[in-house]
């Protein structure tokens, strides 16, 4: 006993003193931050339209953006390969531009299921952000029995979010509308709810392999549905692979044929949009919903047109003679914009993208996107903003435009003939609503008649007589007091004749005074003064008021930063100097074109994706006019 009592007290007198040990150590231990060094992928700092000011969300424009520049932070270094390809649109692509289609809403992605119950309930998931990002999300659907766990547990990784439904509690259709849209992550990527049947249904006793997984699609795709005539339990859904309009019009035309005892696959032909399947009637292999699923999906032609998905009802049934129905797909109301140019800018954090037509009046979406496919990375390969989206709308109010003009049109009278009107000209404007008392002004349309010359010292202005302005057409009808070619000028008694004219819309101002070229050293004999005093008065009988000054003039005449002052008669003045612009630097130019030199006549063609300019070197006065000179000697 007293051994043992020593033992018991020699160990606990070691372990007491192995703790201060313990406390005294800790004091010169000092637990410092922990640190991780983490890859991140590029972060959008702002959008430039034109490189001017920035573009804000939900901005609204009144001048079109010709490009925009999307720029990145200073380490971000783009892969090119992750860009979209200029003039091609892919639904995939890492930046897109959409246009709502003048509804002024954006499609987003969804998805229906009945969980394996025939249609005893279905619940719908509608993404919450719109356009094609909302594709990617998926819902994947597990079973656990845990009699403590909750009915339903939800896991959320970036857009794929896991709900684990536990059999030992009841699980029904709503227990898991409300998991999802109560788990802030979830709700975040999803909005559930059910649309048909008793949301009460039990769907714990479902194998999940029956649903399972359910992906969001068709956001903005042409869409159908067809039950094949089973009233309801059964719901078979077409959707256009081709997003937006051009996917509006395709369509599916199901029948039926004996194909014989030995296949229950469809036969499937393409012609352009229109997908023909031919499904087997034989009572040894009729067609079933599987069976048309797999053919559809799994053809190389059919499935780049179209994608069938079975929300609803059971895939074994017979559909082989259910068919003589054709299916139209209609509603892909958004429209993609498909820029002319993408490509790096200035430096690899920086993203130019320009389109190649004006855009129009409408509400616009851009994506860019870190997930699904093929999102944008950077060149170590990390994805935009470590894997998640950007969004950013903005509104075009441009006011109203011209949409096209026809001199002269041609009406088809009652009696069937033809009859033009070539005192007239018909003037189509966009929607925007016009104010009826300025759009009938005639001040406001001014037909020049050029007399065939690029000068407008001998045009000839006439106005229209009446101008009748249709709101609800958008049309204007200009009528003048004679064919156009026949017209007069009432004030100076000049005619027009056959020949170019150009019509002038949207402004009552006068036209621009015609150019007055001053030869100073041969009309008027005098050498201008380095002074005020002696300096030559423009004012005196050779400019009127609102005369334009140009300077016209090379690398011959002018030296860079060279300065010239301009004083008006209020004795104000203005500091001007001359500033070199681009500069092209050709290494030992030689005038003989030796040693890596150039010759006189030698051109360059430099385009930005949707115009280019040719440039001529010249040595001796004498170019190409279409080309823009770059004097060398």
């Amino acid at each position: 006993m007293t051994i043992r009592r020593r033992k018991l007290t020699r160990r606990l007198r070691r372990e007491l003193r192995n703790r201060a040990n313990r406390r005294l150590s800790s004091l010169h231990v000092e637990r410092l931050e922990e640190r991780q060094l983490l890859a991140t992928g590029p972060q959008l700092i702002a959008i430039q339209p034109n490189r001017g000011d920035l573009l804000l969300e939900g901005q609204v424009r009144t001048e079109a953006p010709r490009e925009l520049v999307f720029r990145f932070q200073e380490s971000a270094n783009i892969d090119p390969s992750t860009l979209p390809e200029g003039d091609t649109a892919s639904r995939y692509d890492s930046i897109q531009v959409w246009r709502s289609g003048q509804d002024g809403e954006f499609e987003v992605a969804h998805a229906r299921t009945d969980f394996g119950t025939n249609g005893a309930v279905v619940v719908q998931f509608l993404a919450q952000q719109v356009g094609q990002g909302g594709n990617f999300v998926e819902l994947t659907f597990t079973q656990a029995t845990e009699a403590q766990a909750p009915p339903v547990a939800v896991d959320v990784v970036g857009k794929q979010i896991t709900l684990e439904l536990n059999p030992a509690r009841a699980v029904t259709a709503q227990t898991v509308v409300d998991a999802i849209n109560a788990h802030p992550s979830a709700s975040s990527l999803v909005q559930a709810s059910v649309v048909a049947g008793i949301p009460t249904t039990n769907i714990a006793g479902v194998p999940v392999e029956d649903y399972s997984p359910v992906r969001l699609h068709a956001a903005n795709a042409a869409n159908a549905t067809t039950d094949f005539g089973y009233n309801g339990v059964l719901s078979v859904e077409f959707a256009a692979v081709t997003p937006g309009p051009d996917g509006n019009g395709t369509r599916v035309v199901l029948e039926g044929e004996d194909l014989g005892p030995d296949r229950a696959a469809p036969r499937i032909s393409v012609d352009g949009k229109t997908v023909r399947i031919t499904m087997n009637t034989n009572t040894s292999a009729t067609t079933t919903v599987a069976d048309l699923v797999a053919a559809v999906n799994s053809d190389p032609v059919a499935s780049g047109v179209v994608e069938v998905r079975v929300p609803v009802g059971d895939q074994t049934l017979p559909i082989g003679t259910r068919g003589g129905r054709t299916l139209v797909l209609i509603g892909g109301d958004d429209e993609r914009v498909v820029p002319g140019f993408v490509g790096l800018g200035r430096s690899d954090r920086e993203v130019t993208m320009r389109f190649r037509e004006a855009l129009v009046d409408d509400l616009y979406l851009i994506n860019v996107f870190g997930t699904g496919p093929a999102p944008l990375l950077d060149t170590a390969g990390n994805p935009f903003q470590d894997g998640s989206d950007f969004t950013r709308f903005f509104t075009l109010d441009l006011g109203p435009q011209v949409l096209s003009v026809v001199p002269q049109p041609v009406e088809r009278m009652a009696d069937g003939s033809l009859v033009q009107a070539r005192n007239q000209i018909d003037v189509y404007f966009n929607s925007d609503p016009l104010d009826p008392a300025l759009a009938t002004d005639p001040r406001f349309y001014r037909l020049i008649f050029t007399a065939e010359t690029a000068t407008n010292q001998d045009d000839v202005v006439f106005f229209p007589d009446q101008v009748d302005y249709d709101p609800q057409t958008g049309i204007a009808s200009l009528s003048f007091a004679a064919p156009l070619e026949q017209l007069v000028d009432p004030v100076t008694g000049r005619r027009g004749a056959p020949g170019t004219y150009r019509l002038r819309i949207g402004t009552d101002e006068a036209l621009p005074v015609a150019p007055k070229v001053v030869d100073v050293d041969g009309a008027l004999n005098v050498e201008p003064g380095s002074s005020f005093e002696t300096a030559l008065a423009l004012d005196q009988g050779l400019w009127t008021a609102g005369s334009v000054l140009n300077v016209f003039g090379d690398s011959r005449w002018f030296d860079e930063g060279e300065q010239f002052q301009i004083t008006d008669t209020q004795g104000n003045r203005g500091l001007f100097e001359f500033d070199t612009g681009f500069v092209v630097t050709v290494p030992a130019a030689g005038g003989d074109g030796s040693q890596g030199g150039i010759l006189d006549g030698e051109t360059f063609t430099i385009g930005d994706g949707t115009s280019s300019v040719t440039f001529e070197f010249d040595s001796d006065g004498s170019t190409d006019p279409a080309n823009t000179p770059i004097p060398f000697s």
